[in-house]
């Protein structure tokens, strides 16, 4: 049976990437849930500090930083909050249109429900494909 590594923080993607103290022990648990001999659940919370610290700190594109965490996404010992298409989605509609994830991520569920996202930034979420609307 497959160990329950709980809910993934950010910290546990970024450490693989660095040389510090914490480097192997998070590089061991991507492992296991790599092969699925560890199962983990991520929060879109997660997702969007993931999207800000490989971008800000590290200098990935966000085209770099998405496949990253798609990669991650695509495991199947990942559980996610709400649909883990949608979140997917999300990233892509970040990757493409430079926008805030937040706001992709609002587009990508207003799509995926067939809803809109009520906004004074209406820009940004036409631009990834979602109807938006004004307050009031």
């Amino acid at each position: 049976m497959a160990e329950d590594a709980g809910w993934l923080d950010t910290n546990v993607f970024i450490h693989p990437l660095t040389q510090d103290n914490n480097s192997t022990e998070c590089a061991v648990l991507l492992g296991r849930l790599a092969t699925g001999n560890a199962t983990g659940r991520i929060d879109p919370v997660v997702v969007h500090e993931l999207t800000y610290t490989l971008t800000s700190r590290f200098g990935y594109t966000p085209t770099t930083a998405a496949n990253y965490i798609k990669r991650i996404l695509a495991w199947e010992s990942i559980e996610t909050v709400g649909d883990k298409e949608t979140l997917i989605s999300a990233l892509s509609l970040w990757e493409q249109h430079g926008i805030s994830f937040a706001d992709a991520l609002l587009a990508a569920r207003a799509k995926t429900d067939g809803t809109w996202v009520c906004t004074e930034n209406t820009k940004d979420i036409k631009k990834a494909g979602a109807e938006a609307r004004k307050p009031g």
